[in-house]
């Protein structure tokens, strides 16, 4: 998860990206490595998938980063 967040960080930071969207399949291994990362996770991601979908479906960018489980 370390190595996730690091080369998320980079991404974000060299490329001048404003919000970053996370979309992680809807898998039992992933629920449970989410689960077991939640508090990282909140902290770089604070949006879940209902807040990230219910910006997309307005039409707008959502205001922060977000995780989406699709």
């Amino acid at each position: 998860m370390q190595a996730l967040d690091r080369k998320l960080a980079l991404k974000q930071r060299d490329d001048s990206i404003d919000r970053l969207i996370l979309l992680v399949a809807d898998t039992k291994w992933n629920r449970g490595l989410l689960e077991l990362h939640r508090d990282d996770l909140r902290a770089r991601f604070p949006l879940d998938s209902r807040a990230v979908l219910s910006n997309l479906r307005a039409g707008r960018a959502p205001d922060s980063n977000g995780l989406l489980i699709l």
